[in-house]
């Protein structure tokens, strides 16, 4: 069959291009023709999404103001890591927006829009991830996230009846389940990230750094008791090795002060080769844990306040984790009860996972 994947493909962030590529790649082992839609919306808003977007504005001017985090912007060299990348491992279509994605559209046979969080935008004039244009194929919604707790209420009514035209949702995680069951009185399946559809063999070299390490790979910068505390604890049990960070500079550089190698400029492949090859990994990033746990990595994760606490409280659940915490001081009883058991975590996933191919396959194939 002929699939366009629509999931937020501009984004410069490893997480969110390697899901797409995770995808792609799944799609096509199973025979499937598939391109990426290379939409971009074009910021012409109705009043009525004007409207919703002031009641949001309103909801955050409510809530007590953020420490913002340190941060730099993304280099040349960084932005033409991702554009290499996506040139040289993604199929895209031309470029369209709301206003032309029908037609872009129209020779495929499934169009499946995820993974990641494109069920956040529910405030522009067209909700494109919502399949609010005319298109006559299977609509499918594989791993779709959102962070969003209830729809607004200038948007239900829309939101309903554009959930209600999809031949299938699957989601990623429990709020957003929760978020779909609140519109439609439907439990759509949780899945796995597309991230663990595919195994990225073809990324993995030899140890990047030469010898042990511990990688980070934070976001949201400081743990409660600071990462620098982390960081001790982790390698009073590790032992005394290096440090390397990577990281998206415009996002947060909160792990300079505990690094001994920063990497503010590294290739998705190169992530990909980093977390295969970490001795210990200490991340806030769902993807971060994903792939940690996909190469059963050792790893401890932290969660604040926020919009991954929804999807990391969700992996603590569905994997029974007890090791993503909230403050440093939970560090040793982490150590002391075991940092994972893979025979079980590992078995589980690959269980979901399986699970998760099943039903993606059903949808599009039925």
């Amino acid at each position: 069959m002929k699939i366009g994947v629509l999931t937020m493909n501009y984004a410069q962030n490893y997480g969110g291009v390697l899901q797409s590529y995770g995808l792609l790649k799944h799609l096509e082992k199973l025979g499937h023709d598939v391109e990426i839609i290379n939409y971009r919306n074009s910021g012409v808003n109705s009043i009525g999404s004007i409207v919703s977007k002031m009641e949001r504005r309103l909801k955050s001017e409510s809530k007590p103001a953020q420490n913002k985090l340190p941060k730099r912007p993304l280099t040349e060299k960084y932005l033409q890591n991702f554009k290499d990348f996506k040139t040289n491992q993604l199929s895209y279509t031309s470029l369209t927006d709301e206003n032309d994605i029908s037609r872009i559209c129209s020779d495929f046979d499934v169009v499946i829009v995820g993974s990641d969080q494109i069920w956040n935008d529910v405030y522009t004039n067209k909700l494109a991830y919502y399949f609010d244009w005319e298109y006559s194929g299977k609509k499918i919604a594989y791993a779709a996230c959102t962070i969003l707790e209830q729809a607004p209420a200038s948007r239900s009514h829309k939101l309903k009846r554009l959930l209600n035209g999809f031949d299938k949702i699957t989601v990623r995680d429990n709020n957003t389940s929760n978020y779909v069951r609140g519109l439609i009185n439907i439990t759509p399946d949780l899945v796995v990230d597309p991230s663990c559809l595919h195994n990225y063999s073809e990324f993995i070299g030899t140890n990047p750094i030469g010898k042990p390490y511990i990688l980070t790979y934070i976001l949201s910068g400081e743990i409660s008791g600071s990462n620098r505390n982390a960081i001790q604890l982790i390698k009073q049990n590790m032992g005394d090795i290096s440090v390397v960070s990577v990281c998206i500079p415009s996002v947060s550089v909160a792990a300079q002060s505990i690094s001994d190698i920063m990497l503010e400029e590294a290739t998705p492949i190169d992530w990909v080769n980093l977390f295969y090859h970490a001795s210990f990994v200490y991340t806030d990033s769902f993807h971060g844990i994903m792939f940690s746990m996909k190469y059963q990595r050792p790893f401890i994760a932290y969660m604040k306040d926020g919009q991954r606490k929804s999807r990391l409280q969700d992996l603590i659940e569905r994997y029974n984790l007890g090791n993503i915490v909230t403050d440093v001081n939970q560090i040793p009883q982490v150590f002391k009860n075991g940092i994972i058991d893979y025979s079980v975590v590992g078995s589980r996933l690959t269980l979901e996972t399986e699970r998760s191919i099943s039903i993606l396959n059903s949808a599009i194939n039925d």
